[in-house]
């Protein structure tokens, strides 16, 4: 049987060589439904939000963020004497903000990205590059980044033990329009259950503990729950539930404040090929959105 389908595949790469390299993009489009004057009525801002184009190998080889940021500066006279000057920015969601560009070894590892700023829909200024390196069991260990004039602005580092991940972020000051960070050191440690899963993760910043998290999984394997402990290690401050199918696609993302009342839903919907096409978008039980994905081949 293992030939046959060789054989097949040779007949599709040889007699149909688009179909067999072909490239998918899917888009992703925003819809809000805003509420007006407290009444029933909606009306629905749709918004090109991004895309993401895959090789022949499933590799995500581009990430593009509609949204250009767009700066302007209005005067309105107000008299003979004196005048009122607005500046300020706005997003074109019709052209494109920045596009990561991906690229990956024989192993479909990745190897390198750029991360663009665009100008018009056209390549304007590279943001920053980011190299990963891989240890000789394909765990990635180290991921350098540099930016647009070549200097390192992050570095981070991974150290694999028999059940337990430990990682170090360091950032250091990198500012252009829409990024902005500041020097600082993250430190991670996630460990894992006898089914090499992440059982429970803490969380450092500059030295200082940021949250706890810990993940239950059902006997099926199919669900999880994620616990969030926020300023100390036994604060319980919110909870995350996942339903996923036994292709392990997402189905439902459930998140809620413990005694609060903030709560939202996302429902993921698929087509016949198993392929996201939709989600809904719920605050408490309420719509307030939806996410549609398109695919096209390139």
């Amino acid at each position: 049987m293992e030939k046959v389908y060789k054989f097949i595949a040779v007949i599709l790469v040889t007699v149909f060589p688009a179909f067999a390299f072909s490239q998918m993009i899917r888009t992703e489009y925003s819809f809000s439904y805003i509420p007006q004057h407290h009444s029933d009525k909606k009306e629905t801002r749709k918004e090109k939000i991004n895309y993401e184009k895959y090789d022949a190998n499933s590799n995500l080889i581009e990430e593009g963020e509609y949204g250009e940021i767009k700066h302007f500066r209005t005067v309105k006279k107000i008299n003979d004497t004196s005048s009122f000057i607005s500046i300020g920015h706005r997003r074109d969601y019709k052209n494109l903000n920045n596009v990561k560009f991906n690229k990956y070894d024989n192993s479909n590892h990745l190897i390198e990205n750029e991360l663009w700023h665009y100008i018009h829909n056209k390549k304007g200024n590279l943001i920053y590059k980011t190299e990963y390196v891989y240890n000789s069991k394909g765990q990635l260990i180290k991921e350098t980044e540099f930016d647009w004039q070549d200097k390192i602005s992050r570095t981070k580092s991974n150290e694999y033990l028999v059940n337990r991940i430990t990682s170090i972020d360091t950032v250091y000051n990198l500012s252009i329009e829409g990024i902005t960070r500041v020097d600082g050191e993250s430190r991670d440690t996630t460990y894992l259950d006898s089914l090499n899963r992440p059982a429970e993760s803490f969380h450092f910043y500059n030295g200082k503990f940021l949250y706890r998290q810990k993940y239950v999984y059902e006997k099926s394997g199919l669900n999880r729950t994620e616990l969030r402990y926020d300023d100390n290690p036994n604060n319980l401050w919110c909870v995350t539930e996942y339903k996923y199918d036994k292709d392990d696609n997402i189905l439902q993302k459930y998140w809620k404040v413990i005694g609060g009342f903030t709560e939202s839903k996302q429902v993921y919907i698929y087509d016949k090929n198993k392929r996201l096409i939709k989600i809904l978008n719920y605050d408490a039980y309420e719509l307030t959105g939806i996410n549609k994905f398109k695919y096209h081949f390139d």
